[in-house]
């Protein structure tokens, strides 16, 4: 019974910001236990975050924003250096460069696909993909980085902060302004 409600208010939270056109967010996790300090899933398992934003802009004009220094450099962090090409090294830093994280782009699907695999050790999870999707004037963005290997204090970081700059992208593409790093403080606190 106590699960259904749960359910319900899920379901209303999601219709709630889809309303909204802000989307959903959910973390893909298997059945949860707790145990080993603040770990909430099994450590066989592993973990994805997953975000769905729906943006009023063309796949073009988002494509471009992901996928380009310049564009990432308007939503995600000022500090950003890659070039749109499979096999295309790529850096981005945050804080003063106190956390840099690096990526190689693995797939390039003009308007349709982006998928990076991370480089060094910025976080446990290793694929980062978007994909855009036409709806109209509008593009769904379907956002994953897959494979944590713990439910920790890390994966609830990443999730939360990815959230933010997918909101940030959003609002680039929507009013021209978004908040990437540094300029995030009052997002973030």
């Amino acid at each position: 019974m106590m699960i259904h409600h749960l359910l319900d208010r899920i379901s209303s939270r999601r219709e709630w910001l889809r309303g909204l056109g802000l989307g959903a967010s959910i973390a893909v996790l298997p059945a949860a236990t707790i145990s080993e300090g603040t770990a909430f899933a099994k450590d066989n398992a592993m973990h994805d975050i997953m975000h769905l934003v729906k943006i009023h802009a063309s796949a073009e004009r988002v494509y471009q924003a992901i996928t380009t220094a310049d564009g990432i450099r308007q939503w995600w962090t000022r500090d950003a250096a890659i070039e749109p090409k499979v096999g295309a090294a790529g850096e981005f830093a945050f804080n003063g460069r106190r956390f840099v994280a690096k990526v190689t782009v693995e797939e390039l699907n003009p308007t349709a696909s982006v998928r990076w695999k991370v480089a060094n050790s910025a976080w446990q999870g290793k694929d980062i993909e978007f994909n855009l999707k036409a709806d109209g004037n509008d593009t769904i963005l379907i956002f994953a980085h897959r494979g944590f290997s713990r439910a920790d204090e890390g994966y609830a970081s990443a999730t939360f902060r990815w959230s933010f700059y997918l909101l940030s992208l959003k609002r680039y593409m929507e009013t021209g302004k978004g908040m990437p790093n540094p300029d995030d403080r009052e997002g973030l606190g």
